[in-house]
């Protein structure tokens, strides 16, 4: 049976100006051993789910308020010689919408940088926005590579997508 070991180690705060007063969002720094990344999470994030498709294994955050959920995977392992095409045939899957995660999404923009080995997709599914992240990783317990993504879901809002965008900045290999 395979554990996953995650590491707690930092604290630090994102500023959100309102229209009257400021708030402060402290986060927390999230490693996972197993696939080789990390991320923040709000500390005010609500409940946590894991879950399993066909093919991988899904980690599910929800907002406590439900203005944004965050989903968290890692799949389609292969050998180091095939990094840039395997990362080429993936973005085509996910930009044209062929991923199970983007089943009735609809695409609006998309960016790829080969020399940093991921990608970012925007998009709406049903009445949400989604901010999608994959990068490459060598998983370190194998010394395959694959695909590590997180999903940011938010209602549209100006303060739920600058959550997105620095919870996506910050989600990369460790």
């Amino acid at each position: 049976m395979k554990k996953t070991l995650i590491l707690i180690f930092s604290l630090f705060c994102f500023y959100s100006f309102g229209q009257s007063n400021l708030k402060i969002v402290e986060f927390y720094n999230v490693q996972n051993a197993q696939y080789g990344y990390s991320y923040i999470l709000p500390t005010a994030i609500g409940k946590e789910i894991i879950g399993k498709s066909k093919d991988y294994e899904l980690t599910i955050y929800n907002s406590s308020t439900g203005n944004y959920q965050i989903n968290i995977f890692s799949e389609k392992y292969f050998e180091f010689n095939e990094k840039v095409d395997e990362l080429n045939k993936y973005f085509e899957q996910v930009k044209k919408g062929k991923h199970i995660e983007l089943k009735n999404a609809e695409i609006i923009s998309y960016e790829i940088n080969v020399e940093k080995n991921m990608f970012i997709i925007h998009g709406k599914k049903e009445s949400r926005n989604f901010i999608w992240k994959s990068i490459i990783i060598e998983i370190p317990i194998s010394g395959e590579f694959g695909f590590n993504t997180m999903i940011f879901y938010y209602k549209n809002t100006t303060k739920n997508k600058k959550l997105g965008q620095k919870l996506i900045e910050e989600f990369r290999e460790y």
